[in-house]
């Protein structure tokens, strides 16, 4: 029998599959399998670094110090103040507060125990009360190890996507810095609830102290839904709550700021 070969189906090599939708299914995988690797990577960090004893917190602290020096000026009348409201917490090693001259409203705590305070923040200040909120706030990003946390994630998930080709490496990096956004809030709202406690503790009252975020909620927009931090709004509707759930004083004396060079 003679055998005559035959051309093969029309479209045998044409996926039945759109290739689109098929795209747009190993993307969502993909981001799926983020965000649960995202989940479960947090939950181990933040469990290490919360039974993290306090003396290996210090000495680490202490490290980074010597090795990243900050070169912001140091205030004797905002570290007074510092040094007051640490005396409310049990942060393991002292905590320093330096100036920068910048027109940006900020404040941050840095990795190495220290905290940062723009001269455009303080230009917003009435009063000490209002300010003691601010440090308080990044008192509580110490004092959670936030920094720490943040420190160990970021060094992971670099080593991670520098192992990845350039394509995944944006997705993941994309899918990542979404995925921790709801992660950074929360962070957020947990040092301004120790803010408010610690500003309580060292002045009997927390008068004014959700005044700062009170006087930057015009500034709210559909830009924070992008956001690592809650708006305004929701914190000075959180604090409010807290104050009034822990009947907290509020009729304590207004302390004028003093002048800060």
């Amino acid at each position: 029998m003679k055998y005559t070969p035959k051309l093969p189906k029309e479209g045998i090599n044409t996926p039945k599959e759109n290739p689109l939708f098929t795209f747009l299914k190993l993307s969502f995988s993909f981001v799926l399998f983020i965000v649960v690797f995202y989940i479960i990577t947090i939950f181990f960090i933040n469990l290490s670094v919360k039974y993290l004893p306090d003396r290996y917190e210090a000495k680490i602290v202490n490290f980074i110090a010597k090795h990243n020096r900050v070169k912001y000026k140091q205030n004797k009348y905002l570290q007074s103040i510092a040094d007051k409201m640490q005396k409310c917490t049990d942060i393991p090693y002292h905590v320093k507060i330096y100036t920068s001259e910048s027109k940006k409203i900020n404040a941050y705590a840095l990795p190495s125990g220290k905290i940062v305070v723009t001269t455009g923040l303080l230009k917003k200040m009435d009063s000490e009360n209002e300010l003691a909120f601010v440090i308080g706030h990044e008192l509580g990003h110490l004092k959670h190890r936030d920094n720490l946390k943040n420190m160990a994630q970021s060094l992971l998930f670099s080593l991670i996507s520098s192992l990845m080709g350039e394509e995944y490496r944006k997705i993941f990096l994309s899918a990542l810095s979404i995925t921790r956004l709801k992660y950074s809030r929360t962070q957020e709202l947990k040092a301004d609830i120790f803010g408010v406690d610690v500003v309580e503790c060292a002045y009997g009252g927390v008068n004014e102290a959700d005044k700062f975020f009170e006087n930057l909620k015009d500034k709210d927009s559909w830009g924070y839904l992008l956001s690592n931090h809650p708006n305004f709004s929701q914190r000075v509707k959180e604090i409010k709550k807290y104050i009034s759930q822990n009947s907290y004083n509020t009729k304590n004396k207004i302390i004028p700021l003093k002048t800060i060079k």
